[in-house]
């Protein structure tokens, strides 16, 4: 894939490629690039051989921001090509003596990071909110509608000093993250496309493994240094004059959470103006990661361009009854022409106990 004006660098026949700018790389050394779920911003370290390039590596000196990476699996057999990084470069440096190129690139959540804007979302719900950010980097956008407002109702005879409601929030990647959690969406940058929806809405992909195709297989068990029954959220609402308190458990069989009182085996957190279903979403979501975080799959197995965080995997023929669905957290993949294309799959389940 050659655009216009791109200056291509010797083919090697390496399976990978990246694009800088509007410089093709295919000396491709070393790269490794990790895909997470919700919030998680992506990254990825190259590195390229500028040995044969016929600018020897001046391009790099040049270069200015913002400035597009692209990463892309070929395959020499049928020529066809995957997009598997897409972002901008965070920080681009050139070793003469060893004749390297090393590129950090971070996905466009870096955007909604770093920019400065300053505005009062009025009488917006979530998904209006998400919508104005998308548009306003031209993003395509997956969103689903929501009905709440995510403030009070103003009109121009209000007070304006409560739009600083969400003053905790940084930027617009923490907005968004907020937003999603209070709404119990998912929210992350899929190249140019930011999505704000609900996971049953998304459709995430089921993919079953054999034991026979993989590198390795971990399962990891958190233990607790004492028996954790629930979460308690309490939280001070100074616009509504009231006091918050929404409480889950941990089931003992992995189910759902139910309402318990407060105990001292819960964990207790408490934070500042939430509303009656903010508490309450968190300590469910709080308590749901408890569960999740009990249990931890650790996947290596050979490299390949579909699998995606969210999506379910299910591990057959290990013989020890944990042939189960898991749900896709983190995908770490690497590619090196002489160790070739490997990637590490990290999932959890709230549905398995090894006491089982």
């Amino acid at each position: 894939m050659l655009g216009a004006n791109a200056v291509s660098i010797g083919w090697n026949r390496s399976r990978m490629y990246c694009i800088v700018g509007s410089v093709v790389c295919t000396n491709l050394l070393h790269a490794e690039w990790q895909a997470g779920d919700a919030s998680t911003v992506s990254r990825c370290d190259a590195a390229l051989s500028i040995v044969g390039d016929p600018l020897g590596g001046d391009w790099v000196l040049t270069a200015t921001g913002p400035l597009v990476f692209q990463l892309f699996y070929y395959d020499g057999l049928s020529g066809a090509e995957a997009l598997m990084f897409d972002g901008l470069v965070d920080q681009i440096s050139l070793d003469r003596y060893r004749k390297i190129v090393s590129i950090e690139v971070r996905d466009y959540s870096g955007l909604l990071m770093n920019d400065v804007f300053q505005g009062a979302f009025v009488n917006q719900t979530s998904s209006e909110v998400a919508s104005s950010v998308a548009n306003r980097y031209q993003f395509a956008a997956v969103i689903a509608p929501t009905e709440r407002l995510v403030g009070a109702y103003y009109s121009e005879n209000h007070s304006k000093l409560v739009l600083d409601r969400y003053a905790s929030c940084t930027n617009e990647w923490s907005l968004l993250n907020s937003l999603a959690a209070l709404e119990q969406f998912e929210f992350y940058l899929t190249g140019k496309t930011l999505v704000f929806s609900p996971l049953s809405v998304l459709s995430p992909g089921c993919v079953s493994i054999d034991t026979t195709q993989l590198l390795g297989f971990r399962i990891r068990q958190s233990l607790f240094p004492y028996n954790v029954s629930g979460v308690v959220v309490k939280s001070w609402n100074s616009w509504d004059g009231k006091a918050y308190v929404a409480s889950a458990s941990q089931s003992a069989n992995g189910g759902a959470a139910t309402a318990v009182a407060q105990t001292d085996g819960a964990v207790v957190l408490l934070r500042s103006n939430l509303s009656d279903a903010g508490v309450e979403t968190m300590a469910q979501n709080l308590n749901g990661a408890l569960s999740q975080n009990a249990m931890v799959v650790d996947i290596s197995m050979p490299g390949e361009t579909l699998l995606r965080p969210r999506d379910t995997i299910t591990v057959i023929g290990d013989g020890l009854g944990f042939n189960i669905p898991y749900s896709v957290k983190s995908i770490r993949r690497r590619f090196s022409p002489t160790e070739g294309f490997t990637q590490r799959v990290m999932a959890t389940t709230s549905e398995l106990s090894l006491s089982n």
